[in-house]
């Protein structure tokens, strides 16, 4: 067999395993869902709006008007590189909080992210379709995304600031 196809394999049950403990945990929230619905909902699920760490930043930036940032990781990823300026809510519990404590308002805009942007995906999905929301946001790409668009823009600062220090003061 192929490299790529090995490779697939490895991605593909990587995600199919990652799918299968956000299914459980649902399940045990006490929100059913299928497996082939969860997956649907990542896959073509839509009515959100999907924005680039840069997107994200600018919108933090401008102060856009009662912005909710919602980390969906467990407990144990958000204590160990907690995401600046969120609240922190396992998808499990965030989900439980939506549709059957109606703690967030539809109207308000709210930011989802997770690791990778797969789980924040889904629970867009679900807050767009099923319960209403209108103004939804994931970041594209997760926080691994973010963390790697942060770390280039620091470089380019520190690049920018040397050279300006060099044409004026050398």
């Amino acid at each position: 067999m192929t490299t790529s196809f090995w490779l697939f394999f490895a991605l593909f049950g990587s995600a199919l395993a990652g799918s299968l403990a956000a299914l459980i945990k649902f399940k045990l929230a006490g929100l059913d869902m299928t497996f082939f619905e969860f997956s649907r909902r990542l896959v073509v699920g839509g009515g959100y709006k999907r924005i680039s760490a840069r997107e994200f930043d600018d919108m933090r930036r401008s102060g856009y008007e009662s912005l909710s940032v919602v980390d969906l990781r467990d407990k144990n990823a958000t204590e160990a590189t907690p995401f600046p300026n969120s609240i922190s809510s396992p998808f499990d519990e965030f989900l439980k909080e939506v549709v059957v404590e109606r703690k967030y308002d539809a109207e308000t805009p709210i930011v989802l992210v997770c690791d990778t942007g797969h789980m924040s995906r889904v629970a867009a999905n679900i807050l767009v379709e099923d319960e209403g929301f209108t103004n939804v946001y994931n970041l594209d790409g997760g926080i691994v995304n973010w963390t790697r668009w942060q770390e280039r823009a620091s470089r380019q600062s520190r690049s920018c600031t040397a050279k300006a220090f060099a044409s004026c003061c050398a």
